[in-house]
This record gives structure tokens, sequence and C-alpha cells, in this order.
């Protein structure tokens, strides 16, 4: 099985490489990939197993699917890809407080993860805890200023009945981004 390639011009034939890959390259990979998928993989094993019956083949298969993913995370407990899939799972099938957990275990490894500090923050305001959601949405804003952290945060500040906050944030939501409808109705919301 061969091909050919050019190369300054000239043309030669190369015979292509078979390259095994370990475990953990191909979890480094192909992870963020599929996260999604065992996202919702998850999502949906939390709904069959609150239906009523009996189960089946397939339902076992995708136990078996999960309990290799719990097997990553025992292996890998500090990847912080690792603790951001399970976090996000736990999250997807309503389990906040073991999220919640996970989020904070990846920014005690992670502490400049922007991604875990969103979720941290996300799972904090699914709780309610707003001083624990403004903490990490501000910790995040400060290593990279993202619009949604900011939105968040405003609607954290509202929470918080800081609405002096929650304006600034909104006002700078707005002169970056004076066409998007959502920030324009947050600043609407933090003048009424």
């Amino acid at each position: 099985c061969e091909r050919r390639v050019e190369a300054n011009g000239k043309s030669r034939r190369v015979r292509p490489t078979i390259v095994f890959m370990t475990r953990q390259q191909v979890l480094d990979l192909y992870f963020m990939e599929n996260r999604a998928k065992l996202i919702d993989l998850g999502a949906f094993l939390d709904r069959v197993d609150r239906a009523s019956g009996d189960a089946d083949f397939r339902l076992d298969a995708f136990k078996e699917a999960l309990r290799e993913l719990d097997i990553l995370y025992r292996q890998a407990p500090n990847d912080v890809q690792v603790i951001y899939g399970r976090g996000t799972c736990l999250m997807k099938v309503g389990r906040l407080v073991e999220a919640r957990d996970v989020f904070e275990r990846g920014v005690q490894n992670g502490p400049r993860d922007v991604g875990l500090l969103q979720s941290l923050g996300d799972v904090d305001m699914a709780l309610e805890d707003w001083a624990g959601a403004e903490n990490a949405y501000s910790r995040a804003i400060e290593i990279r200023d993202r619009p949604i952290l900011r939105y968040r945060r405003a609607h954290v500040y509202l929470e918080m009945n800081d609405v002096d906050r929650a304006r600034a944030d909104a006002e700078r939501l707005l002169a970056s981004h004076p066409e998007n409808a959502e920030f324009r109705a947050l600043a609407g919301k933090v003048a009424a």
C-alpha cells in the first residue's frame, strides 16, 4: 500500500508506517473529542435507571462502559481532562454536589484552567452558592476575560442583590458586543 508524495518538485514513493499508541496516548488524543458523547451517555443511563421495566443486554453494555470510565478516573485522578469530563457528566445527571467536589479538585490541580473555573461557577450557580459562583467566575475572568463569564457573573451579582457590579459587567458586555440580544436583555434587567 504505497502512495506518491511530492516535495521540492520531486515525486517519490512512501510506505505508510503503522504506529501503535499506548492507552494514555489514545486517551490524550481522543478524550476531548469524545467528551460530549460520554456526557450524553451518562445522562442517558440516568434516565434508563429511573425508568420502570426490566433491563436488557444494552443497558449492561452501557454500564460496563461507565465502569471503564471510573477506572480511568481512578488511574488519573489528577488529570485535568479526566476531571473535567467526570465533573461535567455528574452535572448533567444532576449529581451537583459530587460535580462540585470533582471541579474543586480539578481547580486545585489546574488553578489557571478557565474551563474548570467556569464549570465550578456553573455548578455553584445551580446549587445557588452565589459567593462560590462569583469567586469562580472572577478567578476565570482574571485569567481570560470571556463574555460568557461576565454574563454569568452579572447574573450571580443580581442574585446577590449587587446591582452596581452587575451593571458594570453588563455595560462592559454591551460595549464590546452591542448587537448581542442576551447582553442587551441583561442590561435592561439591571437597569430595571
